[in-house]
């Protein structure tokens, strides 16, 4: 399993590769250094649920190693299976 740091460095290379949208949706996201990305108008709620996270695509447990990442926002990751 990878280290809390090798996951958040993984996360930042697939959103960038992904141009910061959503694997499933292509909805913009954002990271701590990314904020300015959402629209002004976004509730803190809002941007919350926009916020990028790491998606395994093979889940850990099944052995997914190396890790293979995609960038996506905590909300569609459980909308889409």
């Amino acid at each position: 399993m990878p280290s809390r740091n090798k996951l958040k460095k993984l996360r930042k290379q697939a959103a960038q590769q992904q141009g910061w949208l959503c694997f499933y949706c292509q909805t913009p996201m954002w990271d701590s250094c990314r904020k300015a990305t959402l629209k002004p108008s976004a509730t803190v709620a809002q941007a919350k649920g926009l916020r990028c996270t790491a998606e395994h695509v093979v889940a850990r447990c099944d052995d997914g190693n190396p890790p293979e990442v995609r960038a996506a926002f905590d909300t569609a990751s459980r909308e889409f299976p």
